[in-house]
Parts: C-alpha cells; structure tokens; sequence
C-alpha cells in the first residue's frame, strides 16, 4: 500500500491536471500520457517503470468475495448486516491478538518474512563507511550489478526500500554485516502500535432487524423484476490460468504424451517413455472421386412448336 500510494502520489504532483475520478494507480501510465519521469515523495526523477514494479491487482476484491461467499444470495438489507458482523468479529479477534505482540516492535509476520529473505544472500559488500556501502553481484545471466545502500537514510539505489518501507535484499545483506537490530530498519507502519491504532476502535453491536426505528417514506419501495436464471446459481468464482485454472472447458489432455488438443488413440508424437503406447497408425487417404459432369443443353423452340413438329413425327 505504501509504494502505491508513493507512485499514486508521484503522478498527480507530475500531472496535476488529472481529474479526481481518473486518479486511479491501475490506470496511471494511460493518463501519464507518455511521460518518462515522475516525482514522487521517495525520490526526485524516478522512471514509472520502476515504480509500476508495485503490482496492482484485484486480490483484495476477490479474498473479500470469497470471504462472503455464503452471504452473497441474501437481499441487501441482511448482505449487509452479515458484513458488519464480520468486521465486527474480525476486529475482536485481532485486538485479542495484541496481548502477544505487546513484547514485540515490529509484527511477527513481517520480521518472519525478512528473516527469510537474509538467508544464503551471497553479495560482494564494500563498505564506504559504517553506514553506507556498495552491494554488488552476478545474476542469472552473468551480468553484474551494484546497488549503494545508506542505512542512515533507509536508501538504496534499486528503491525497493524506499517504495515498501521493508529493507530489500541489498540492505539486508548489508545490516547483516553489522551487529544492529534489524527491526530498526523497518518502517513504522509495521509496528505494533500502529497495528493497535487500527483496530482500536471496536465496531459497535446492533439489535435485530425487528427493533429498527420505522420510518414513513411516503411512497412503497417494490423489489426490481428478475428473471431467475435455469439452474443453481454458481457460488465458486472462475480460476484464472495464472493461478492454476484451465483457459477453456473440455480442454481434452493425451494419455500418452500429456500433450493438449487429441487423445491417445490419435496421438503421433514422440515419447521417451519405452512403456508408452505405440504411436497411432498413419490414416488411409481417401480416394477422391471426381464428379461428372453433365451437360444440360437448353432449346429456345417455343411448347407450341414442339407439338407440332411430335404431331408431324406420329403421322
């Protein structure tokens, strides 16, 4: 949300003249309208392609979707109801939680995760001072990098620190060379206290739908018109392909090769396996026949003619 927000930021100090309904981050480079550079709090000239690394998705949206899944049939009134119940239910349950973070600075799962990440970094670290150095490698490809990392100012050129407020590999490479505590480094908006700030205040229970104050609107409100569609109606959301559904249904899959598109009674493709099937036998090729050709010849003669000249033909 952070690094959002800093490229969010960024483009309407570049672009002022966006409007208040098109300041959306999915659609940034669209209104950008080519622009190369913005300005943002984290940094002066930092590309969009860079601070697009932030990806924007719609995983919010659809865990909340699934979060209601057997509550999404009801009517609005009581939809609704039901949603203020869970919140209502997930804040006690994290308030709950805070009696186990109280000896803690920075949120378990956020250290856990770090921690992760500091393991087996294999960087070439060249210290400029006690604070700032240069952290440098190879990667895949053979090609070398380097980065400068200021732990005083909780900077590093590649700007995954500056975007997410978590120290990037770089830096943790580098804190690790140093006997300093790592939840120092970290951003204070994954602190406990800010985590207790968020849920502080509860949300207030309410009585039944019955007790609800009536109030005359002076006119009858009558449900739309629906037309209810054949069949039970589908609670289970489609899986995509990036995540592991099918692109399209009745997509058929060989036996043999495992490959898509045939079966294996039709399937000519080479296998390594030696206990695999025998490929197909080739198809016979169909003889072709040509059609003949018949030729209709059409006379201009007028029907009256032609039954004088039969009648001349029978005497």
């Amino acid at each position: 949300m952070r690094g959002t927000y800093g490229l969010h930021q960024g483009a309407i100090d570049r672009q002022p003249m966006i409007g208040t309904g098109m300041r959306c981050t999915r659609h940034a480079p669209r209104q950008l309208g080519g622009c190369r550079t913005i300005t943002s709090s984290y940094g002066q000239g930092v590309s969009l392609a860079q601070q697009a690394n932030v990806t924007v998705t719609n995983n919010i949206a659809e865990t909340f979707n699934s979060w209601i899944r057997e509550e999404k049939s009801l009517p609005v009134v009581e939809l609704m109801d039901k949603i203020r119940q869970l919140i209502m239910e997930r804040f006690c349950t994290r308030m709950q939680l805070l009696s186990k973070f109280s000896a803690f600075k920075i949120l378990l799962a956020v250290m856990k995760e770090l921690h992760n990440k500091s393991r087996n970094l294999k960087y070439n670290i060249h210290k400029s001072g006690p604070m700032v150095g240069e952290v440098g490698g190879v990667n895949k490809d053979l090609v070398p990098w380097r980065f400068i990392v200021d732990l005083d100012k909780r900077e590093c050129t590649c700007r995954g620190w500056q975007l997410t407020g978590l120290p990037c590999v770089h830096a943790l490479a580098f804190i690790g060379t140093k006997r300093v505590d790592l939840e120092d480094y970290v951003d204070h908006y994954y602190s406990v206290d800010m985590f207790k700030a968020a849920y502080a205040t509860p949300v207030p229970p309410m009585p039944s739908k019955d007790e609800w104050e009536k109030l005359n609107l002076g006119f009858n409100l009558l449900p739309p018109k629906c037309n209810r569609a054949a069949g039970r109606p589908r609670k289970r959301r489609i899986v995509g392909v990036e995540e592991g559904g099918s692109s399209s249904k009745g997509r058929r899959r060989c036996k043999r090769c495992g490959g898509f598109g045939h079966l294996q009674k039709t399937c000519n493709e080479t296998v390594a396996d030696p206990d695999a099937p025998p490929p197909a036998p080739p198809k016979k090729k169909r003889r072709t026949y040509k059609p003949k050709v018949v030729e209709i010849i059409e006379t201009t003669e007028e029907p009256a003619k032609k039954k004088r000249k039969a009648s001349a033909k029978g005497k």
